[in-house]
C-alpha cells in the first residue's frame, strides 16, 4: 500500500465506460475509500483523477489537499458510464499531470489503471506508457462481471491486455467491484 510512500504522484485512471455502467457508484466508493485512506499532503502523497471513456476527463488535477480532493471525487457520482474503453488520452493526462510536478519536488511516479481491461487502443497506449516506462511505475485492477472466470475470452484477453501495459504481470490484481478497495489496497505501490 502507498502508506510507506514518502513522496509520490499517484494518477488513477478509472474505466467509465459502458461495460462499467450500473458500477458507478462501487467505482467512486472504491476511489474516494483508497484516497482516503493515504497520507496526502503537498510534501508527501498527491493524486490526480481521470476517468476514461471514449475519451478521458481531467477530474482532479494533481493535488495534495484532501479536501479538495474529495471534493473532485463526489463528482463521480454524477457522471455516467458510457462509450468505449480508450485509455491512451488518460495516461497522456496522467503524464502532464506528472511533468507539471517534475520541477517543484522528486517524487515516484504512479498510475493506477482500474478497468475490465476491454481497452480499445492497446498498441497505442503501450506505445506512450513504453516511452516513459524509466520514470512511471503501473499497476492495475481488473474488475467486471466475469473477471473469474479465466476461461472467458473476454476475461482472458483484459487480464492479458492490463498485464501488457504494466509490464510485470505480478502488478495485476483481479477484483470484483465489490471488493475493489481491498484490491487497491493490495498493491505494493512503493516497495
Amino acid at each position: 500500500k502507498a502508506q510507506g510512500c514518502l513522496r509520490a504522484n499517484i494518477a488513477i485512471l478509472i474505466d467509465w465506460s459502458s461495460s462499467e455502467q450500473g458500477y458507478e457508484g462501487l467505482l467512486a466508493d472504491a476511489a474516494k475509500a483508497f484516497v482516503s485512506g493515504l497520507n496526502i499532503s503537498e510534501n508527501s502523497i498527491q493524486i490526480t483523477l481521470i476517468t476514461f471513456q471514449s475519451d478521458a476527463t481531467l477530474i482532479c488535477p494533481l493535488s495534495g489537499d484532501p479536501n479538495f480532493i474529495s471534493d473532485k471525487l463526489n463528482l463521480l457520482y454524477k457522471m455516467g458510464a458510457s462509450g468505449g474503453t480508450y485509455v491512451n488520452d488518460a495516461v497522456k493526462i496522467a503524464v502532464d499531470q506528472f511533468n507539471i510536478d517534475a520541477k517543484k519536488r522528486n517524487a515516484s511516479d504512479i498510475i493506477i489503471i482500474i478497468s475490465d481491461g476491454d481497452i480499445g487502443d492497446m498498441p497505442v497506449t503501450e506505445k506512450t506508457l513504453l516511452s516513459n516506462i524509466y520514470y512511471i511505475d503501473v499497476f492495475a485492477v481488473m474488475i467486471g462481471e466475469d473477471i473469474y472466470n479465466r476461461s472467458s475470452y473476454k476475461s482472458e484477453l483484459g487480464y492479458k491486455n492490463l498485464s501488457k501495459l504494466t509490464f510485470i504481470p505480478n502488478r495485476v490484481v483481479i477484483s470484483s467491484s465489490d471488493d475493489l478497495v481491498k484490491a487497491l489496497n493490495q498493491l505494493d505501490l512503493c516497495n
